[in-house]
């Protein structure tokens, strides 16, 4: 069965003209607006949009232009394992606000459609409220009905699943609208598209010229393409500097006085400025060339890739924290991944069980956002990471405070609440697999 993902003539809809826009609210919709959203959490005012996607299908049932941005939701992302979206992916990206103009326009003059619509509907009306704006009634048709009746299924599984979709696509704002608006023109295809507007609940369309949004334009941003990010993490080995020292034959307690710094300045996968200066500073005090500071780098990433492997396998949020290390230290992630971690003796480098970088008991630590580690296929939650941090003497307060001694999150480019008072304050934050692998030197 040819289905409208066979085509590829997408013909651009025109924008409305406002004489069209008055026109249409005295008569039918001109079609749907079929829309996904992806959020940070179920429930509304805590949660918030990360991610829109949208598509046009006429009432003939023809497939037209989607639409689609990752939005940044001023605070933590929510769930990553279940909408696979990172902190560091909406940087750069709008906010609700600056897309709302674009989207809106996007929607006018059409009844909105989706996969259990509702939900989505009640988080525009929401996300449009907090802008001061109150949408009215909003009509939408849920397609789960007409899935079931084409024999699809009920599940947007199920339905990926009978139209040849790869499900590892699911979950992603804009994959979602255009299955379902698969959905929806197969519907309108085998019954017509007045037979599928009598399951509409409600007939309200978004009215563009009722919003009195200022119009501006809003770069879309989508997933798998690089966002803007902080200026101000540099990379190790390719900003170090001439370091003029004498080669060393075994690094010895120059190069563990240094690695432990190292540790300390990149638990958080960034380097900033005075970290980066007070490296290079040390390296030349102690005499350590350039390649004694790579064999270092390389050092301390192959630690941390042992750790990853003490299971045998490395989770895709293991191997994220490994090429955003190898990124920071300016180091070939793939290379070194390939190659088995080497002994840390054969570099003259003791293992840290103190220094700056460690935790000791006592220290006062503090979460932030869903944890990535899993234990039994299930991720370890809240009261499970206190419970072992609190096991090795470690203090869990329940907010960031200047008392805290360091913040750990999933993801250090998280946007909560909390991580945005420990930079404040100045609060060490540790990347959630660096905690982990600084609690088990802490129990050994």
């Amino acid at each position: 069965m040819e289905t409208p993902l066979d085509c590829d003539d997408r013909p651009d809809w025109p924008r409305l003209s406002p004489r069209l826009r008055e026109a249409v609210r005295d008569a039918e919709p001109l079609g749907w607006a079929v829309i996904d959203f992806e959020t940070t959490g179920t429930i509304y005012p805590h949660n918030r949009v990360i991610e829109i996607g949208a598509v046009h299908v006429d009432r003939d049932g023809s497939v037209g232009t989607a639409w689609g941005t990752l939005i940044n939701p001023q605070r933590d992302v929510g769930p990553t394992r279940i909408h696979g979206i990172y902190p560091g992916d909406v940087f750069g990206a709008p906010t609700f606000e600056e897309a709302a103009a674009d989207f809106l326009e996007f929607l006018d003059g059409r009844l909105i459609a989706g996969h259990n619509v509702s939900f989505d509907a009640w988080f525009l009306k929401q996300e449009l409220a907090r802008l001061g704006l109150d949408a009215g009634e909003i009509g939408w048709v849920d397609t789960r009905p007409i899935a079931s009746q084409l024999g699809l299924g009920s599940r947007i599984d199920e339905i990926a699943e009978s139209l040849g979709v790869d499900t590892d696509e699911l979950h992603a704002a804009e994959t979602d609208a255009l299955l379902t608006a698969v959905v929806l023109s197969l519907g309108v295809q085998a019954w017509g598209a007045d037979q599928v507007l009598e399951q509409a609940h409600g007939w309200g369309v978004i009215d563009t010229m009722l919003c009195q949004l200022p119009s501006r334009p809003c770069r879309q941003v989508k997933r798998g393409v690089a966002a803007a990010r902080p200026a101000s993490s540099h990379v190790l080995l390719d900003e170090i500097g001439d370091l003029p020292g004498a080669p060393h034959h075994k690094l010895g307690a120059a190069g563990a006085e240094w690695l432990a710094m190292l540790e300390r300045a990149v638990e958080d996968r960034m380097l900033d400025d005075a970290e980066l200066e007070a490296l290079r500073a040390h390296a030349l005090s102690s005499w350590l060339t350039k390649d004694d500071v790579a064999a270092v780098a390389r050092h301390f990433f192959a630690v941390t890739l042992r750790h990853a492997l003490a299971d045998s396998v490395i989770s895709d949020d293991e191997r994220r924290d490994l090429e955003r290390l190898a990124a920071v230290l300016g180091l070939d992630a793939p290379a070194l991944m390939a190659a088995a971690p080497h002994d840390p003796a054969e570099a003259g480098l003791p293992e840290l069980d103190d220094g700056n970088g460690s935790l000791h008991p006592g220290d006062r630590i503090c979460f932030t956002g869903e944890l990535a580690e899993e234990h039994d296929g299930y991720p370890i939650s809240r009261v499970v990471a206190t419970q072992m941090a609190q096991a090795q003497g470690l203090v869990v307060a329940a907010n960031v405070s200047r008392k805290v001694d360091a913040l750990v999150c999933a993801d250090p480019e998280t946007m909560s609440g909390k991580a945005r008072k420990a930079r404040e304050l100045g609060v060490r934050i540790i990347a959630e697999q660096e905690f982990w692998r600084l609690l088990d030197q802490l129990s050994s």
